[in-house]
């Protein structure tokens, strides 16, 4: 179906199909993960999106898929914001709560996602 898709867009073949499907699956279980304790709806709608437009590959353009592409760059934006505004917060043991293990936890992750997309943007963009 991949090989078809490219036909049709111009290209021979998708050599980085695999890798995008495996990529995208990655990418919503860490925003699963960043979700224990930071909402991310960005993140997730962009996973859904991707996972829906990969397997259905006749309803979809290069430009759309270019689309999804400038989604992953504005969460990456976004995340960049975030992170100068909330990371102290997620890191503050003194606050004496129970949580600051999730905490952590969702921030390693939300670092994990920022890398993952970082390398997914690359993929695609390049």
């Amino acid at each position: 179906m991949a090989a078809e898709f490219a036909q049709k867009i111009g290209y021979d073949s998708v050599p980085w199909f695999k890798l995008t499907v495996q990529l995208i699956y990655l990418y919503s279980a860490v925003t699963i993960f960043v979700m224990f304790l930071r909402p991310d709806f960005l993140n997730l709608t962009i996973c859904v999106t991707a996972l829906y437009m990969l397997n259905n590959l006749e309803m979809i353009t290069k430009g759309k898929f270019r689309v999804l592409v400038l989604g992953v760059f504005l969460s990456l934006i976004y995340d960049l914001i975030w992170f100068y505004i909330k990371h102290s917060e997620y890191t503050n043991d003194a606050d004496g709560s129970n949580e600051t293990g999730m905490r952590k936890f969702s921030l390693i992750m939300s670092y994990a996602s920022f890398l993952l997309r970082v390398s997914y943007f690359y993929l695609n963009f390049y």
